[in-house]
């Protein structure tokens, strides 16, 4: 298969030391080629090539990534950064490329006073985020991004075009709506429903930090209300830092959110900063991504960096919040812990009808979350690369009790390698569809869903005594080492 029609930088390219890199500084890998693709027959052509060359390839919409999956030593990486289209092909539905990034899907949907949940850096492209499941700051108001998504173009290993929607391949349409990207093939294409939306109020509350633990208990259970129009989180900054807010975004009228508020601040110590503002959601998006910038702007763009998510499916009790308290009261720099209000009061008091509901429709394991505690940190010289990985160890070591799952497009593998916190109880049927659409693991990498789970494979993941079951049953489990 020849790729003569398509830009390849090689490492003989001028270019090639800023075409190599990606989102997280940590990693640095060298890949032999980054082919640059325009169209899902670049992509089809790329995928054949790579066969061909008998070389490992990863996929790149954005490099966003906090795991560098998206490259590769000695690789290839197929980069579909440049099918960045977005178009409506009616009311309600768009068109949007994986290369497309978060801001301009917020600005071009306004146009038409619309939105879906976006992520929380203006930078991340929808390809990787999307088939990760999408959260965001309007994921309690419009869901997960995920979704929204009624159909996908994808390449698959064999480099065929297909379609995939709830009636065509419909369990390839399922795996990938939530299961994480580059496990299946190459979306090349998102059919997204939009949804309308108002003026927004951005609100932000702060509080000195000794309040930490009271505040934190009266806001979850404020924060999980059946109103989802109600998107909120809360902050712990390192004490050093002496500050804890709450903010987000109520998706209805300035008086209705004020009315809740004070509920809120009726429940707690005086706050010494308050900030409630309606504004179109493109300008409450920026104060977001402002936010998560946390004073680096580099943050969105480019920097060192580690990321867990835990989510909780129960409120945190005191010894979580003392376990938090603790272990930010030795942070330092730029590390802080976002824990989002997830699910509703009624998804918990429903939750085997949702569970069994939503398992049908897509992938993504944290659709019963009601609390996601995303720990994120960024630095930019190496020598700080120990310390900063040092006490991601020391409080996920602590933390573990009162995790239930993690968000695959939020973790990182050098710490968190559980499999079965990643997938769920959706384990088996995904490795099903990776073995019907994917049989000799063209799409591979280090977390990638694996033909088949050995016995040591399913300690170290910790998988569930069901999972492991089904995998049994199915014929995917082997007592002996992969050969």
């Amino acid at each position: 298969m020849k790729i003569s029609d398509l830009t390849v930088v090689t490492k003989d390219s001028d270019t090639y030391d800023q075409a190599r890199k990606c989102w997280n500084a940590m990693y640095d890998s060298r890949p032999d080629e980054i082919i640059y693709c325009k169209d899902s027959k670049d992509v089809s052509s790329a995928i054949e090539y790579a066969r061909d060359a008998g070389k490992q390839f990863r996929i790149r919409s954005g490099g966003h990534g906090t795991e560098g999956y998206c490259s590769v030593d000695d690789g290839i990486v197929i980069d579909v950064s440049s099918i960045d289209h977005i178009e409506y092909v009616s009311d309600s539905l768009v068109r949007l490329g994986p290369g497309i990034k978060n801001r301009k899907v917020n600005h071009v949907l306004a146009e038409r006073g619309q939105a879906v949940t976006t992520g929380t850096c203006y930078d991340v492209s929808v390809g990787g985020f999307a088939l990760g499941g999408g959260s965001g700051m309007l994921s309690r108001t419009l869901r997960s991004f995920t979704r929204s998504v009624v159909s996908m173009e994808i390449v698959d290993a064999r480099g065929r075009i297909l379609t995939a929607d709830k009636d065509t391949n419909p369990d390839l349409f399922w795996a990938c709506r939530g299961s994480g990207g580059g496990n299946f093939g190459v979306v090349t294409n998102f059919t997204v429903r939009a949804h309308k939306i108002p003026d927004v109020v951005s609100y932000r509350v702060m509080w000195p930090w000794q309040h930490l633990e009271t505040v934190l208990d009266r806001w979850q259970h404020w924060a999980v209300t059946d109103d989802r129009r109600l998107n909120s989180y809360f902050t712990i900054m390192p004490q050093s830092v002496g500050w804890i807010d709450v903010g987000g975004v109520f998706v209805g009228p300035q008086k209705e959110f004020e009315e809740y508020l004070t509920v809120l601040l009726r429940e707690t110590p005086p706050s010494t900063e308050r900030s409630v503002r309606t504004l179109p959601w493109t300008e409450a998006a920026e104060v977001i991504y402002d936010k998560v910038g946390g004073g680096l702007p580099e943050f969105h763009e480019r920097i060192r960096s580690s990321n867990l998510t835990n989510n909780s499916s129960n409120f945190l009790d005191a010894e979580a919040i003392k376990v938090l308290k603790e272990h930010h009261a030795k942070a330092f720099g730029n590390i802080w812990t976002w824990i989002w209000a997830a699910a509703t009061e009624s998804d918990l008091s429903s939750i085997a009808e949702v569970e069994r509901d939503t398992a049908e429709q897509f992938s993504f394991s944290n659709r019963l979350t009601l609390l996601s505690v995303l720990t994120r940190a960024g630095w930019k010289d190496p020598s700080e690369d120990a310390r900063h990985m040092d006490w991601f160890k020391d409080f996920q070591k602590s933390w573990r009790p009162y995790s239930s799952a993690c968000y695959v497009n939020w973790t990182d593998r050098r710490i968190e390698t559980r499999l079965g916190h990643y997938f769920g109880d959706n384990l088996p049927r995904l490795v099903e569809v990776k073995n019907a659409w994917d049989p000799h693991d063209v799409f591979n990498f280090p977390a990638s869903i694996p033909l088949r789970v050995t016995a040591d494979q399913a300690r170290r993941w910790e998988l569930s005594d069901d999972v492991v079951q089904k995998l049994k049953d199915n014929g995917r489990f082997v007592d002996s080492p992969a050969s």
